[in-house]
């Protein structure tokens, strides 16, 4: 009796683009660079936007990154002068909207840079 074979063509090739896939979305690879580049990016756009009397709140604004996660965010330095947390006071500064809004302007102005550019890295890992 014979039977009839299945032949695979371009196997090795599909194997290999799929381990490049997987070492592009791992935290060393094009998305993990991707997501450190973007947070970094943010921060950096947060500390030139917000309002500085003191320098506490410039100084609070911080980011980080855990495995494919980032965030920016207020930090809880304390002012010297009201000896008050910048994380406490922030959100009543961003709610006072128009120059005062830092989260709402660095994400409205700097997203479709930062987006880009975050882009540009993951796709560059891509296979």
């Amino acid at each position: 009796m014979s039977g009839t074979g299945v032949t695979i063509v371009g196997l090795p090739e599909l194997q290999a683009a799929a381990q490049k896939l997987r070492q592009a979305m791992a935290v060393g690879g094009g998305l993990g660079g991707a997501v450190a580049y973007a947070t970094k990016a943010y921060g950096e756009g947060l500390r030139s936007a917000v309002h500085v009397d003191t320098g506490t709140y410039q100084a609070a604004q911080a980011v980080e990154v855990s495995g494919l996660v980032g965030r920016a965010y207020t930090s809880d330095k304390r002012n010297p002068r009201s000896g008050q947390s910048a994380a406490t006071y922030g959100p009543y500064e961003e709610s006072r909207g128009g120059s005062h809004a830092a989260y709402a302007t660095t994400y409205g102005q700097q997203s479709p840079r930062i987006a880009g550019e975050a882009l540009t890295i993951l796709l560059g890992e891509l296979p």
